[in-house]
């Protein structure tokens, strides 16, 4: 693994061990400070996960992560964290044995429901594609960056910009804003 990699690993183990907990925004900043591409984060995910380290969204944070880590018991996070690697693992050679053409015609049944539309997936896909290099890689500032050119776009020219509860339909929001 390469340097840059093994020192963002490093400290996001340093917080977690500090703090007890590792949440989505401390990740996606680090990540984002060392200008991390989206398929390298993917696999510092799996890579904490397999140390038992899980990375808390808002969505699933509660009260009892903020108990100080030698209060806290790690087990339950642990086997969870360990849990989601062993599936992350097992669905990725599935993944790549599928055929171009039935990931494609998957990946379009998928976007016909409506759990899809309403989500920023569409724009996710649009801003990888666009941005990858030649390594099909792409940096998480430019797809951030293609996100507010995208909502921008969208705006200046009079369309539905997103749903009334995202932060591209009521306000202008910064890189740092997007990225989390």
């Amino acid at each position: 693994m390469n340097k840059k990699i093994d020192k963002v690993i490093g400290i996001l183990k340093n917080k977690y061990v500090h703090n007890g907990t590792l949440s989505e925004k401390h990740f996606v900043d680090i990540a984002s400070k060392y200008d991390i591409s989206i398929l390298d984060m993917i696999r510092i995910q799996e890579l904490l996960y397999e140390d038992g380290i899980d990375i808390k969204t808002s969505d699933n944070d509660s009260e009892n992560d903020k108990i100080p880590p030698a209060t806290k018991g790690r087990q339950k996070s642990q086997n969870s964290a360990k849990e989601k690697a062993k599936k992350s693992s097992q669905t990725k050679p599935k993944i790549q044995d599928v055929e171009t053409n039935k990931l494609k015609e998957n990946f379009f049944k998928d976007y016909q429901k409506s759990r899809i539309q309403s989500t920023y997936m569409p724009v996710f896909v649009l801003a990888f594609l666009e941005t990858t290099d030649n390594n099909g890689f792409s940096s998480f500032n430019s797809i951030a960056n293609y996100y507010k050119e995208y909502y921008e776009q969208r705006k200046n020219n009079n369309l539905v910009v997103e749903r009334n509860d995202s932060i591209f339909a009521y306000k202008n929001p910064t890189i740092g804003e997007i990225k989390n």
